[in-house]
């Protein structure tokens, strides 16, 4: 029980109700509610004692010499309807192909602005038949392929769009910064992509809060597809979890403050300061659990960043050198964190089968990019899988 005192009156409550009215009045004040629902904080303890996460390599991308040779960390990773997966690069090299089995099939388009080229293609998502969609911020466009890697159509953006969610085609959603007087400040876009310009439908998910050069970060968030009339997002430096539906209101929230995220994440980091919490990715399997994927600084990043500096280098260490990656799965039905572990490996993306793919470099310094899979166990004899075709 707790006291609080309103003009003279003594109020009492009692503690569930207390976190709530906290939960509750925290998302309204950033703005991440659009009707009256609980907000629930989720309790740090693990609900199940039992439970235990391991992890499998699956697949590897792009090792060794061969052609499609990973050089440096990627953006992202992808799979179209073909089960091939597609890799773009932070530095805007071109979209690279492998198929289900790992073999390089080729680069996507060329350098440039006009048809079928690419100036910084920042990530490609899925889209009904045998199409795939990739996103080129810096074009404000999005061009559509075929399943023979051919460019079939170019839809012109307003604004910068980073990443996308097919919700229900051609309507999709996307992340990014627009500047349009009905958009500005805001991190999500209801996105028509049936012509050949982009029409914004709608925009929602912002504090309310000006944004400028300074903090446009806080727009950059995480998509997730769900398994209905719904999706995900997730603030990047935030581990507020959202499900909203395809009006983009909320109907499902969760906070987790666990003693290694337990407060929002500066959107910049400057070293030798410890490296900021981020959300990577999410994921909803059949069974009713929520995988997320948070980064966490490694224990040595401090030494990492001194030896990076004596060398003097110019920019930062590489991501997998300072993160790893925690992760939650979270039961949809008891509203607590089932379990929770740890990987040493930086995850980068996670795909639509609950796989990830991180970048690793062998010891005879090789890089190659490695596709994980989960496996949740409950006890030694109660192994899950997540159930999905590979």
């Amino acid at each position: 029980m707790t006291q609080g005192a309103f003009y003279g009156t003594t109020l009492r409550f009692k503690w569930p109700f207390l976190i709530n009215l906290i939960g509750f009045l925290w998302l309204s004040c950033t703005g991440g509610v659009s009707f009256l629902l609980a907000q629930q904080v989720l309790p740090v303890k693990v609900s199940c004692a039992t439970c235990t996460l391991t992890w499998t390599e699956v697949l590897r991308l792009g090792e060794g010499d061969a052609p499609g040779f990973i050089a440096r960390p990627f953006l992202t990773v992808s799979r179209d309807h073909n089960g091939r997966y597609w890799i773009t690069y932070s530095e805007g090299g071109l979209p690279m192909v492998y198929s289900p089995k790992g073999q390089f099939l080729g680069q996507v388009g060329t350098k440039g602005e006009g048809p079928g080229e690419f100036t910084r293609p920042w990530g490609s998502f899925p889209i009904p038949g045998d199409s795939m969609a990739v996103l080129d911020p810096v074009l404000q466009r999005v061009s559509v392929l075929d399943s023979d890697l051919r460019t079939v159509r170019t839809i012109r953006l307003i604004g910068t769009h980073y990443s996308a969610v097919v919700t229900n085609w051609p309507t999709v959603v996307t992340n990014g910064i627009m500047g349009t007087a009905a958009s500005v400040g805001l991190p999500y876009h209801e996105v028509d992509l049936s012509g050949t310009e982009g029409s914004v439908l709608n925009s929602y998910g912002g504090s309310g809060d000006a944004v400028g050069p300074q903090n446009s970060g806080r727009l950059l968030g995480r998509l997730a597809s769900g398994r209905g009339d719904w999706f995900w997002t997730v603030p990047r430096n935030e581990y507020s979890v959202q499900k909203r539906n395809l009006q983009g209101e909320v109907v499902e929230s969760f906070i987790s403050r666990p003693p290694w995220f337990p407060e929002p994440a500066p959107l910049r980091w400057v070293g030798p300061t410890p490296p900021p919490q981020a959300v990577k990715g999410l994921w909803e399997a059949p069974e009713g659990l929520v995988w997320v994927f948070v980064e966490v600084p490694r224990s040595d990043w401090k030494a990492v960043w001194q030896a990076f500096v004596d060398d003097g280098a110019i920019g930062a260490p590489e991501p997998q050198t300072l993160w790893r990656t925690n992760v939650e799965v979270i039961d949809l039905k008891t509203r607590q964190v089932l379990v929770r572990g740890e990987m040493d490996d930086l995850v980068n993306t996670v795909l639509d089968d609950g796989t990830v793919a991180v970048y690793r470099v062998r010891e005879d310094g090789i890089p190659y990019i490695a596709i994980l899979s989960g496996n949740l166990s409950r006890s030694p004899t109660d192994v899950e899988f997540p159930s999905s075709k590979r």
